[in-house]
């Protein structure tokens, strides 16, 4: 997990770390969302 202060983001990580997904630390809303072997 990290945490972004000045954009208000947070990024957490699957346990296999094959999903990323970065969200909104002000209403937590999945911003983006990264999947690890696709283009």
């Amino acid at each position: 997990m990290a945490f972004d202060m000045a954009d208000a983001k947070i990024a957490t990580a699957s346990n296999k770390g094959t999903v990323i997904s970065i969200h909104s630390s002000i209403d937590g809303l999945c911003l983006f969302e990264f999947r690890r072997g696709v283009r």
